[in-house]
């Protein structure tokens, strides 16, 4: 657009703490993150009446693997699924964050449904003890 960039994501702004999303168009801030977002073929469905962005696969089968995005054009809603950005640099924690996020354009709202997985360095030690603990709740639980 214009020369500048154009993306298709739920974004999170850094500056303003707010979420707004962006379907083939101009991005916000500079520090402004995608938390999901999708690239590959552009499709119009219309049943549903909505642009969608992912790859041809899930396009065809929207219960395949890979990121997806859509516009709505009768409720403004932009739905999106796949891999997460939280924007959180946890040095050697790794996090990982799948779900779907939906803004809708007209009140401004965001909703999301997340899992998430953190890899990190944990004591085998206290991890055993942990174990341990667990099974003996569960055990004085069943009785």
């Amino acid at each position: 657009m214009n020369g500048k960039p154009v993306g298709s994501a739920i974004i999170y702004g850094q500056d303003t703490n707010m979420v707004y999303s962006s379907f083939v168009s101009l991005r916000g801030g500079r520090k402004d993150v995608d938390v999901v977002g999708a690239s590959g073929f552009l499709g119009f469905d219309k049943d549903s009446k909505e642009y969608r962005i992912s790859n041809k696969e899930k396009l065809v089968e929207q219960s395949l693997p890979g990121n997806y995005i859509s516009l709505n054009t009768e409720d403004c809603k932009v739905y999106a699924e796949g891999k997460m950005d939280l924007g959180a640099d946890l040095g050697q924690v790794k996090f990982n964050t799948i779900g779907i996020a939906t803004h809708s354009t007209i009140n401004d709202s965001a909703t999301f449904e997340l899992m998430s997985t953190i890899d990190f360095f944990f004591d085998k030690g206290a991890l055993k003890k942990m174990v341990k603990d667990v099974k003996v709740f569960n055990i004085t639980r069943t009785n």
